[in-house]
């Protein structure tokens, strides 16, 4: 009977542990992508799908190439490890259109070039992208890393799926020392491109740049940067 009970324990062990769960992400929303065609030319290989962006596959033993594909995003491989009974994270690369078509919902990403409407909440007319003296934050460059620091939340998703990356944010201080026009340049994924928008609006008035002695209305370029330690 113990003979009998330890193969029957083997036997499903053996079930349990060949089976490897994948959760599929767009890399730009983090959020489960549907509909992914996963394939692989092994035809012992079964794959189910289980939920929203999540597939289980069986008997994949090391090596066993898997592929993922969609007409929205960049197919993508995946090549099984030795280890069993996992999740893996699998992330997608949005096409250009779809790409563009998520920072279309997002004023952030707008073009740089400011709108009529935009002009309108700075006081003066101009915009200068040079000063004779440079905005800065109150304190100077070492308060601005203290107040990045102690401000940022680096978003929990991001740091499950281990994705870091650096946000260029532009905007504009105005000569009360008020920040607008904040813009995201260079993005990493929307997570952390909106937590970085957060943080600029949540500033202080800055120092305004000046020129010839008077303040003036001054682009801003920071960088952000999400780094897991």
């Amino acid at each position: 009977m113990k003979h009998l009970f330890l193969l029957i324990f083997l036997t499903i062990s053996s079930t349990v542990f060949s089976q490897k769960t994948f959760k599929v992400y767009d890399s730009f929303t983090l959020e489960l992508v549907d509909s992914i065609a996963v394939t692989t030319d092994d035809k012992k290989i079964i794959i189910t799908r289980m939920d929203k962006g999540v597939y289980w596959v069986e008997s994949a033993e090391n090596g066993t190439k898997i592929t993922f594909t969609h007409k929205d995003y960049e197919t993508q491989f995946f090549y099984c490890p030795n280890a069993n009974s996992e999740y893996y994270s699998v992330i997608l690369v949005p096409t250009a259109s779809l790409l563009k078509a998520h920072k279309a919902k997002h004023s952030f990403y707008g073009s740089i070039a400011m709108t009529s409407a935009e002009k309108a909440l700075i006081s003066s007319d101009s915009v200068s992208s040079f000063s004779d003296q440079p905005a800065q934050f109150p304190g100077g460059q070492s308060e601005l890393a203290k107040f990045l620091s102690n401000t940022i939340q680096y978003p929990q998703l991001a740091v499950e799926l281990n994705i870091s990356g650096k946000v260029y944010v532009q905007f504009v201080v105005r000569t009360t020392g008020e920040i607008s026009n904040v813009k995201v340049v260079k993005s990493v994924n929307y997570l952390m491109d909106a937590e970085s928008v957060r943080v600029i609006n949540a500033m202080p008035n800055w120092v305004p740049g000046s020129s010839n002695g008077k303040p003036v209305n001054t682009f801003f370029n920071l960088p952000i940067n999400f780094k897991i330690y």
